[in-house]
């Protein structure tokens, strides 16, 4: 599971509940960044949390971002889409090859 960050971890809380009812072998959850206090908990609801921050004290997940703008969702759809077009023309799984990345060339609009 990916965040963009945590402020309370409610939701990210939530989220790995409901993969764990779904029978998920392992939760992992990645955030960039979430207040020290908060990321300690979460690490009693996951697996194994990887987080690259956790300031003190910890304001609000959008101040270390550069641009924290909405994504739209039809940009959201668009990814998606061009991720499933990837996958299927690699007939896998995965929407990139071991020596292909994402880039900005990569997304659309």
């Amino acid at each position: 599971l990916i965040a963009e960050g945590v402020t309370t971890g409610e939701t990210v809380t939530a989220a790995l509940q409901g993969l764990e009812q779904a029978g998920a072998s392992r939760r992992v959850l990645g955030l960039p960044v979430g207040p020290p206090e908060v990321v300690a908990r979460l690490g009693e609801a996951a697996d194994e949390v990887v987080c690259l921050a956790t300031p003190a004290p910890f304001h609000a997940v959008g101040l270390w971002y550069r641009d924290f703008a909405q994504t739209r969702d039809a940009e959201v759809v668009e990814l998606l889409q061009d991720a499933g077009r990837r996958t299927a023309r690699r007939g896998g799984d995965e929407p990139y090859g071991p020596d292909e990345t994402p880039s900005a060339a990569d997304r659309p609009g």
